[in-house]
């Protein structure tokens, strides 16, 4: 670098090189998408690539006009890079926290999507949705470091699979983004392990076992993809789960 003049600068830089190091091998990369990589709105906190992914992912269970709902869009990363890469469709996000939404409406103004994507103000744990209305939910959940904590999440996770599983219509999809450990509680509540499925409506699973619990609810989900990601200093997973209706399910494997 010296010889050629070249310096470092992590915000205002020409040419992006990624380069990742361990015992076996040294892997260099370089982007090849620089539009989708470098954007032109607050991205804040998610990159515009997993944004997209998010709702590319999703693409093999959706037709033209269905309805992709970010239930914790913040400042609207997930639904703005799915609504350009995929116009057909209709988008719809919301969050809690006023100052993401407001993000979030000048995101959509300055990119120009304000007739395309819907913004609400709600809880994600009680959507103000009617069930089975949705075609596909595509969320950055809580790792459980910026937003909540590990002991957090079991009860945070519970309910939002639940709401979910509501508003999603007989085979939607949720592509939903993790860290390792919130990965491991959406693995426990799909096949019933631990406590994850039970202590939470309706009432007659209080007592029950994980796998009683679960075998009362209407729905089950089928895992349909689950990609591991490396985000920065980050491990990541990203889950495609299937909304199946209990009556479909062929056998307890989930596999349909």
């Amino acid at each position: 670098m010296e010889r050629y003049g070249w310096t470092v600068d992590r915000d205002d830089y020409d040419l992006e090189v990624t380069v990742q190091l361990n015992d076996c091998w040294l892997l260099v990369g370089l982007p090849l998408f620089r539009e989708l990589a470098a954007r032109d709105y607050d991205t804040v906190g998610l990159r515009s690539t997993v944004g997209y992914a998010l709702t590319a992912v999703a693409q093999e269970f959706l037709q033209p006009g269905s309805l992709i709902v970010d239930p914790m869009a913040g400042v609207g990363t997930v639904l703005i890079e799915g609504c350009r890469a995929f116009p057909q469709h209709r988008y719809l996000g919301g969050d809690t926290d006023p100052a993401q939404l407001g993000k979030f409406a000048e995101n959509v103004r300055v990119t120009g999507l304000e007739s395309k994507i819907g913004i609400v103000f709600w809880d994600a744990t009680r959507l103000p949705l009617r069930s089975n209305s949705v075609d596909c939910i595509a969320v950055d959940a809580p790792f459980g470091r910026k937003y909540g904590t590990p002991e957090q999440l079991p009860s945070l996770y519970r309910k939002l699979l639940l709401e979910f599983g509501r508003v999603l219509r007989p085979r939607g999809c949720l592509s939903l983004l993790t860290g390792t450990f919130g990965a491991k509680l959406i693995d426990d509540f799909v096949h019933a392990k631990t406590e994850l499925a039970t202590s939470f409506p309706p009432p007659s699973c209080e007592s029950s076992t994980a796998s009683a619990c679960v075998d009362s609810f209407p729905f089950v989900y089928a895992i349909r993809r689950r990609l591991e990601l490396k985000l920065g200093a980050l491990y990541a997973v990203l889950f495609l789960l299937v909304k199946v209706p209990r009556g479909e399910v062929r056998r307890r494997s989930f596999l349909f």
